[in-house]
């Protein structure tokens, strides 16, 4: 400019600076959402994968377990909505490049895809051996 000579130099460079540290904290506090929000979800299906899969002691717990069970599905399709929109910020986290920095953090990613599979499965076996336990059940009462 004229007689003046304005060197932008070193506030560029502590502008990007803090722009880098804004972005990386961004990042990270969608990790942290990730996270919290993947193990809100995890959490219920432990649960329902607990009350599934317990031991029926009479015939009224294993009625209970069944009816469980029956509406286990409905509880299933509510968790995928959930189970959608963390896949959404874990595909958000893999379009900035994000390495998670423990591998039960990316792990965790897969095992809340899987879920809904995995308590399906544990349905089909309860369901056996909750069959089995009615006629255990059963033959006892009529022995009474």
């Amino acid at each position: 400019m004229s007689m003046f000579r304005v060197n932008c130099s070193g506030i560029r460079d502590i502008i990007a600076t803090k722009h880098e540290k804004i972005a990386t904290e961004i990042i990270e506090l969608i990790a942290k959402k990730a996270k919290v929000m993947a193990n809100g979800t995890m959490d219920a299906f432990d649960r329902l994968n607990l009350a599934i899969e317990s031991a029926p002691k009479d015939i009224e717990d294993l009625s209970a377990i069944k009816e469980q069970m029956a509406g286990a599905p409905g509880e299933i399709a509510k968790l995928k909505n959930e189970i959608a929109a963390g896949m959404k910020v874990y595909d958000i986290l893999k379009q900035f490049f994000y390495q998670f920095s423990e591998d039960e953090d990316y792990d965790r990613q897969w095992r809340l895809f899987g879920s809904p599979g995995d308590t399906m499965e544990k349905i089909q076996k309860q369901s056996n051996y909750l069959d089995k336990e009615k006629d255990k059940f059963v033959n006892i009462m009529k022995q009474d």
